[in-house]
């Protein structure tokens, strides 16, 4: 991969990050509870695909 896709990633990485971080300061609710898991997708599937590029090139 080039550059630009660690550069992507490193941003989306860092918006979900930022997202849970301020998801978790607020009240228990249920959409809070889904915006978690959500994010917590979405970090994974980043790290995952980061790994999968590096270990592939």
């Amino acid at each position: 991969m080039n550059t630009s896709f660690y550069i992507w990633m490193g941003v989306l990485g860092v918006i979900a990050g930022l997202n849970l971080i301020m998801l978790k300061k607020q009240k228990d609710s249920k959409p809070r509870t889904i915006g978690i898991l959500f994010n917590e997708f979405a970090l994974g599937c980043i790290v995952f695909a980061v790994v999968i590029s590096i270990f592939t090139n």
